[in-house]
């Protein structure tokens, strides 16, 4: 099972790896232009003091090129691990997809849970931009999240009309509430990293659903391993 998961999210993370370096890497560059301005720039205003900004002229980061290239890959491969373990959770938990199709579902479905849904009201941070607090963000995603997969578990895996209505209130729930935002955006640099983004991301978890699909030896191993 480990194993399984862990050649699933290195598929993942080289999909994405790549991926991003041809597209998401350039923007980021790009951005980091702006940020690199922005500290040599006059004091913020009151109101751009106002919002928390997390990038510190002295914070470490890798160099441009094959370093940063192999530090994104390592970190790709342990979030590409990590879910993996998640699906198989779900499929030991709930059952085993019967073929690809149905593992790509599934994949879908976490793109869904941990992307989709919370992108909906949180666009990627660029670097030299604004952004709400942290901890109201992180706040809105968790819940958004968690409120995503209960929707969809009551939808999906089971069969009572009302528990589905209560699922779809709770899709619906979160955007209600709206994503803490900053006072100001750029939205023409958000936009042009968020497409790209969300090709990848959904494309991995595509990956990593129908790999752990195709091999049955999941949950039976589990099983085994956790039979009297």
């Amino acid at each position: 099972m480990v194993l399984t998961a862990v050649v699933a999210g290195l598929a993942a993370a080289v999909v994405m790896t790549a991926v991003q370096s041809i597209w998401v890497t350039p923007l980021i560059l790009q951005a980091e232009t702006y940020e690199d301005a922005a500290e040599v720039a006059p004091a913020p205003t009151h109101a751009a003091a106002a919002t928390e900004h997390h990038h510190h002229a002295d914070a470490w980061k890798p160099q441009n090129g094959w370093p940063r290239m192999l530090f994104t890959f390592t970190a790709t491969t342990l979030m590409g691990i990590g879910y993996a373990f998640l699906l198989i959770a779900v499929y030991v938990w709930w059952r085993h997809p019967r073929n690809a199709a149905y593992g790509l579902l599934y994949g879908l479905a976490g793109f869904l849970v941990f992307f989709a849904a919370p992108g909906l009201g949180l666009s990627p941070e660029l670097p030299g931009t604004a952004a709400a607090a942290l901890a109201s963000r992180q706040y809105w995603w968790v819940g958004t999240a968690i409120a995503t997969a209960a929707g969809l578990a009551l939808i999906f895996m089971q069969s009572r009309w009302w528990l589905r209505a209560v699922g779809v209130a709770l899709l619906i729930v979160p955007h209600l509430i709206a994503a803490p935002q900053p006072g100001v955006t750029i939205r023409g640099f958000a936009s042009c990293i968020d497409a790209p983004s969300r090709r990848w991301l959904m494309t991995a978890w595509s990956l990593m659903g129908v790999s752990l699909a195709t091999r049955p030896s999941v949950t039976d191993v589990t099983l085994r391993t956790i039979a009297p």
